[in-house]
């Protein structure tokens, strides 16, 4: 009996610690921090549904090309920051920037149904009418977009 539990201290003392994550959420997608799968349990990624459309651009300043969205919660709002440019293929090769990049803004109450709210930041075509809130250098990189005391840039 006293062998047995020598025995057992030994093989607990032997296994590595286990990864204390706190209270974050962790996708699992290997073994990093499971140890083993028993009884028919598997490791398996779901192939995705098609669903609504979450988020049009159909605006001239999105012109043709929007890309790099970036979401995030911020209390019981999401955010959404964007890159908007304007190209077009030249037939000699290369290509021709009808506008800069533009950085864009849109807010969603559940992360499916977006507004892109006219913000009356910065002027496109004679109007200041638009979801622009980043135009010029830096606006490529919308995490170089800090949150001011309106919470949008």
């Amino acid at each position: 009996m006293m062998l047995s539990a020598v025995i057992s201290a030994a093989v607990l003392l032997a296994q590595p610690p286990a990864v204390d994550i706190g209270s974050r959420l962790e996708l699992m997608v290997d073994d990093y921090l499971v140890e083993r799968l028993a009884g028919g349990a598997s490791f398996q990624l779901q192939h995705p549904v098609p669903r609504e459309v979450a988020i049009v651009h159909d605006q001239p300043w999105e012109g043709s090309m929007c890309d790099y969205h970036t979401v995030f919660k911020d209390g019981g709002l999401f955010r959404m920051y964007y890159t908007m440019a304007d190209i077009e293929v030249l037939p000699e090769g290369g290509i021709s920037d009808k506008h800069p990049l533009f950085c864009g803004y849109a807010e969603s109450p559940d992360g499916v149904h977006w507004a892109k709210p006219n913000l009356g930041l910065f002027e496109f075509k004679g109007s200041k009418e638009n979801n622009i809130v980043w135009m010029g250098e830096g606006a490529h990189d919308e995490n170089s977009i800090h949150r001011g005391a309106d919470g949008l840039g």
